[in-house]
């Protein structure tokens, strides 16, 4: 799951976008990117054809803690595996690696805005 936050920009959904599309290049079907908007409305600066979820109340902003961009990897068994708040990329590729045991070009080199 990645978050807005409770101050989104154009720049940050730019990024949140990246993320989402890096994440789905790097682990294909075994991962799914949702972005979360704390808004009634898809924003027009939000060009993202994935999964998004209309945080209208911003319950699951609070829930979470997510003032700021943030991701979150949500375990099957519904536990989180991984926060980051604000995003970082490569404590997450870590954590990606350990966890689906990635070996080879994994792509690191794709820079996330």
């Amino acid at each position: 799951m990645l978050f807005d936050g409770r101050s989104p920009t154009s720049e940050g959904y730019t990024h949140l976008v990246d993320l989402a599309q890096w994440i789905e290049s790097l682990l294909g079907e075994r991962v799914r990117s949702h972005i979360i908007i704390a808004d009634s409305d898809k924003p027009a600066a939000l060009d993202w054809n994935g999964s998004i979820l209309l945080d209208i109340k911003s319950e699951l902003h609070q829930i979470y803690g997510a003032g700021a961009e943030s991701a979150y990897l949500i375990r099957p068994d519904g536990y989180i595996g991984f926060r980051s708040q604000p995003i970082q990329k490569e404590p997450m590729l870590h954590y990606l690696k350990e966890l689906f045991q990635l070996t080879g070009d994994i792509k690191e080199d794709r820079e996330i805005r």
